[in-house]
């Protein structure tokens, strides 16, 4: 019987770790809060929301095994640091960039009078900080500060967590993250920003096949008074084949993502059907769903504005095509 609950809670301890600890979902966990949010914590700007302000300190101290607070309830405005735990002498540099002279400008700006004897350790909240470890600081001789162990982001949380022996700990932990970060901040992945992000690297015209059409689609162009849009239309037509295919792999993975794609374009034409026609009709669909995707966290950002535009046309085309959108001639 000991052994199976240990089975029970090894199964339930590595649900946490993939349910909780996923880098991209932590990622995009944070990120929507920094972007969204900007608090002041005594006079200085920072940029992550005052809602995830202590499940951070919360989190780091479950983690690190410290009492962190925030070093500016006592001290206005500290220069360099957020976080103090002044019983083991450490301190949190809580930030969301990862460049270099962000670190080397909070060292050198240590009142090392006041925290001298500290370990200076550096949080990187939404960005990885993965360059920053091998960076080269002046560290000042009254601090501790080792780059490769102090320098941390939602990677280095994470592998610290699933190597923690303790597997009440971790659950610990797991359900902390699950309560306090997830269920308060996360957002839904956009299914059309999933599309956005696998054409990104398909969009090559070669060896596309032309999917039949039970239609003249010069016809339905004609039909909906698309002038302008007509000739993008029939070029765009081609790249189609490339979302049926996705579109195959989410029937082939038993799951409803296309139907709803198209379900949820389908109701965006309708409501805007009612205030514009034409070209005028397509362009804001196209505006409505490359908001949607631009301030989608899950978005790849090497995209450019110009490749996320084009492949938002190809999906609106391919839905044209099947008839989500506008009208079919009789």
């Amino acid at each position: 019987m000991e052994s199976y609950n240990l089975v029970k809670r090894i199964f339930r301890l590595s649900y946490i770790l993939v349910a909780f600890l996923d880098k991209a979902r932590l990622d995009a966990v944070w990120a929507s809060c920094s972007i969204k949010v900007g608090i002041t914590l005594g006079k200085r700007e920072f940029d992550f929301p005052f809602q995830v302000v202590n499940p951070i300190v919360i989190l780091l101290n479950k983690v690190f095994d410290l009492s962190l607070t925030n070093a500016n309830t006592t001290q206005s405005n500290v220069a360099a640091i957020d976080l103090v735990d002044k019983v083991n002498k450490v301190v949190f540099q809580v930030s969301s960039r990862n460049d270099l002279s962000k670190v080397r400008s909070s060292l050198e700006k240590i009142d090392t009078s006041i925290y001298s004897g500290f370990n200076f350790k550096y949080l990187a909240i939404s960005k990885s900080a993965a360059n920053l470890r091998d960076g080269k600081y002046n560290i000042p001789q009254e601090i501790t500060f080792n780059p490769l162990n102090d320098i941390h982001d939602v990677d280095s949380l994470a592998a610290i967590i699933k190597n923690i022996p303790d597997i009440d700990k971790i659950e610990d932990i797991g359900k902390f993250l699950q309560k306090e970060l997830v269920e308060k901040f996360f957002i839904r992945p956009n299914i059309v920003t999933e599309i956005i992000n696998r054409l990104a690297n398909q969009t090559s015209n070669n060896d596309l096949p032309q999917t039949p059409l039970p239609f003249d689609i010069s016809e339905k162009i004609i039909h909906n008074g698309l002038d302008n849009w007509g000739i993008d239309i029939a070029e765009l037509a081609i790249y189609t084949s490339k979302v049926s295919e996705i579109y195959a792999t989410f029937a082939s993975e038993g799951n409803s993502k296309s139907n709803a794609v198209l379900f949820s374009l389908r109701h965006d034409y309708l409501n805007l059907k009612d205030s514009y026609t034409g070209d005028e009709l397509f362009d804001k669909l196209l505006e409505k769903v490359y908001e949607d995707a631009d301030g989608d966290t899950c978005c790849n950002e090497s995209i450019t504005k110009e490749e996320l535009k084009f492949n938002i046309s190809i999906i609106l085309v391919d839905a044209f095509m099947r008839c989500k959108i506008f009208e079919r001639p009789n």
